[in-house]
This record gives C-alpha cells, sequence and structure tokens, in this order.
C-alpha cells in the first residue's frame, strides 16, 4: 500500500466512505457510514473498542494510526485517511 497524493486512483472501489472515531479515554469507536450504499453497510454505529471491531476495519485503521495528523492529510491507496488526532475516513474495497 502507498500513500495517495490525491492525483492518482485513491478512491474507494465502492460508494462507501466510513468516518471511524476512537475515544483516547475509553478506546470506544463510533462509525458513520458515508456513500450511496450507506443502508446496506455491514457494520454497526457502535464498538466498545478497537479490538471488536471487523478485522479488515482493525488492519486500515492500524496502518493509519501511523499515518501523521497534522495537516495536510494523506490518503493511503486503498486504505483511507486519517482526518485528525482521532478521526479517520476507512475505504471499504471489498476486504
Amino acid at each position: 500500500m502507498s500513500y495517495g497524493d490525491d492525483s492518482g486512483d485513491n478512491s474507494p472501489h465502492d460508494d462507501n466512505i466510513y468516518r471511524v472515531c476512537v475515544d483516547p479515554e475509553t478506546n470506544a469507536v463510533e462509525i458513520s457510514c458515508i456513500g450511496i450504499n450507506r443502508l446496506d453497510t455491514a457494520l454497526e454505529d457502535t464498538y466498545v473498542s478497537v479490538d471488536a471491531l471487523p478485522e479488515w476495519v482493525q488492519r486500515k485503521l492500524a496502518l493509519l494510526m501511523m499515518t501523521s495528523p497534522a495537516p495536510p492529510s494523506h490518503g493511503v491507496a486503498g486504505v483511507g485517511r486519517r482526518m485528525e488526532e482521532n478521526i479517520y475516513w476507512v475505504h471499504y474495497t471489498g476486504d
């Protein structure tokens, strides 16, 4: 996986992007689906911890947690983008 520079194909493979917010004190996770197919999402709105997330979200979130939260944010192709210290956009790519 490589950093996207916004000039290449850095978009998700479907229309769903998940806004993932991790509470730094409790590790609880809130997820909002953004996209045309948001009613068909298999993810819950809240999880008690990052460990309770589906494995595909955990993998992508772990990678995004290694990126800098300082603006401007840079997307990771096929993964998503770190928007703030504890807020991420995660792309669903069918995995």
